[in-house]
């Protein structure tokens, strides 16, 4: 399994490579890099508009609704 730390905002003390691994969004074309094949389930979890388009671009992408779970907060 691989874990990929994703900082919108990383603080001036945070460094990429050490705290973490992307800067920026989890989108689409993420997801596509780390999970080529889509032949997945997705449980996402996180503010609602994030939710909104990241389900989006997973669908857009071919994933079924019936393979994306998400929670808000």
């Amino acid at each position: 399994m691989n874990l990929d730390v994703v900082f919108s905002q990383p603080s001036e003390q945070e460094k990429i490579g050490k705290d973490y691994d992307k800067k920026g969004h989890i989108n689409g074309e993420f997801v596509q890099q780390c999970v080529p094949d889509l032949i997945a389930d997705f449980y996402l979890c996180g503010p609602t508009g994030f939710l909104t388009s990241l389900m989006s671009d997973l669908e857009m992408l071919g994933v079924s609704k019936e393979r994306i779970h998400f929670e808000s907060f």
